[in-house]
């Protein structure tokens, strides 16, 4: 029985390293991508002031991707392969959790629902920190389970180690952390234990004074563009957790579908929950209380500050609340007395989400290889480039050094003035490590410069996203009023202006209209 479990695991745990390697690098990188291999690519000094730059948050993982680049370079695929492996390493490392807490069935449950759950799917595939912190705070909690079971010493440093490099790859996984400290210590053997859990808990504290330090001089002025939440985006949020709400066209049938899920998914938990009150056993309870506030907190903590501080409420940011959630679907299908109902409910929720499987597969954000290859090919000699907002000047500078399919490697290339900095000719001989990480930077040219750029660039192309134009926060408005300005002196002193879109991204072409 236990080969063939482990054999379970494997296979489920290959399927979720296929889901995420597939077609790994048919999408081009995008701003959030972008800014990750800008941080990453640093060295020294440089790369700690980017990451505090960043206020602390994915450090860890933004350390590991620069090993990895050090190592074996900046290929779109290699660059996402770190968060495939994460992301089904958190396959095993579900079951385990589920099998210690539970039983060996609903682990493997566990284990094949994390497989198949369509968020870890979908950010498996970008050069971003989240699956690696999903993985950290399962195989925290699994330590944290081991070390109140048997009482090392290195348990306890191991369950330490793990909680802190949680936290350090997300700022919100600090209130996981605090849920699986408590709530694991609901056992008997804790009047054997506490001396060990109290040092470990104060151990993970101390060690955290300087991310919460970082975290507060960084402010909240890059999420500029939320507004408060909203009773729609709580239900989607929601709806992400439990694979239900996914990005991409979808049929009214596969809508459906979906709904079916995320009420089948929650059915499933409420189960789970009535029948640990109704047992009233100190180990059901445990796990229910685990699940729950593992589940509850972050979501609610974000709300809350959200509501009365700063808007924080992004639906990616929840990925941290999926083992939760499939551990308490584990728990709750695993008390159905009869296995092929547990089973064929298992299968139930899998065959839904491969609905929308397709439909979310490759969604491209922005699309900067296509937009890349579209400048340099038309670029004349003289031409010049501005990107607003300035961070997808690394985005264009990668696509330089890495020169897609389809693009001239012998064209010109147009000379940036916003950023000011060069790219060289493709394939570049600077890299993204040459460029000083540029990260959520909304500078835009004044009015000297304008006449400046009118003058020496006889073609000018204006690249915008995320300008500010979507959204109604404050923050956003002064954003878009910055580049509505800097548009506005840009067409009066060339004196004609046309506006092309590729996807998300806007771009102005200023040309001179007199003789």
């Amino acid at each position: 029985m236990r080969r063939w479990s482990y054999s379970f695991v494997a296979i489920c745990t290959i399927a979720s390293f296929w889901l995420g390697a597939y077609h790994l690098g048919a999408v081009s990188i995008w701003g959030d991508e972008g800014a990750s291999i800008s941080i990453a690519s640093q060295h020294g000094t440089s790369l700690l002031r980017a990451i505090a730059h960043d206020g602390g948050n994915f450090a860890f993982y933004y350390l590991l991707l620069h090993f990895v680049i050090s190592v074996f370079g900046t290929g779109t695929d290699i660059l996402r392969l770190l968060s495939v492996v994460c992301g089904a390493l958190c396959v095993p490392l579900a079951y385990a959790l589920a099998a210690l807490l539970v039983s060996n069935r609903c682990g493997l449950i566990s284990a094949a629902l994390t497989a198949t759950t369509l968020p870890m799917i979908y950010w498996s595939h970008q050069t971003r920190g989240y699956t690696l912190v999903v993985a950290l705070l399962t195989a925290s909690a699994v330590a944290i389970v081991i070390a109140m079971r048997d009482g090392g010493r290195v348990a306890f440093v191991v369950a330490g180690v793990l909680a802190v490099l949680s936290c350090y790859t997300e700022l919100l996984g600090t209130v996981v952390v605090f849920v699986q400290f408590m709530t694991l210590a609901m056992t008997p053997l804790f009047r054997l234990r506490w001396r060990r859990w109290l040092a470990t808990g104060i151990g993970v504290v101390l060690a955290l004074i300087p991310l919460l330090l970082v975290a507060k001089s960084r402010g909240s002025h890059q999420l500029f563009w939320l507004g408060a939440p909203t009773k729609v985006q709580m239900h989607e949020a929601i709806g992400f957790i439990a694979s239900a709400r996914m990005n991409g066209n979808v049929t009214s049938v596969t809508r459906l579908l979906l709904r079916l899920t995320e009420d089948l998914v929650f059915a499933a938990v409420a189960f789970g929950v009535l029948k640990s009150i109704w047992i009233k056993s100190i180990a059901p309870l445990r796990v229910v209380a685990l699940g729950w506030f593992w589940l509850a907190l972050p979501i609610a903590l974000a709300y809350s500050v959200s509501i009365h501080i700063t808007p924080v409420f992004l639906d990616r940011y929840f990925l941290i609340c999926i083992p939760a959630l499939t551990l308490l679907l584990g728990y709750a299908l695993n008390a159905i007395p009869i296995v092929p109902i547990a089973w064929l409910g298992c299968g139930l929720l899998i065959g839904l989400r491969s609905q929308q499987l397709y439909a979310t597969h490759n969604v491209t954000i922005d699309d900067w290889r296509g937009v890349t290859t579209q400048i340099v090919n038309q670029a004349h000699p003289g031409d010049c480039v501005a990107f607003y907002f300035n961070d997808g000047f690394i985005d264009f500078a990668y696509y330089l050094e890495h020169p897609p399919a389809g693009m001239n490697i012998h064209a010109p290339i147009p000379r940036s003035v916003l950023p000011a900095l060069e790219f060289g000719s493709p394939p570049t001989s600077r890299t993204i490590g040459d460029f000083p990480p540029i990260v959520e930077s909304y500078t835009a040219l004044n009015a000297r410069q304008i006449v400046s750029v009118s003058r020496s660039c006889p073609e000018l192309t204006v690249l915008s996203n995320h300008d500010g134009h979507n959204s109604i926060t404050p923050g956003a408005q002064i954003v878009w009023k910055r580049f509505v300005g800097m548009r506005d002196g840009l067409r009066a002193a060339y004196g004609s202006m046309v506006r092309d879109n590729l996807g998300a991204i806007s771009i102005y072409r200023f040309t001179h209209s007199g003789p």
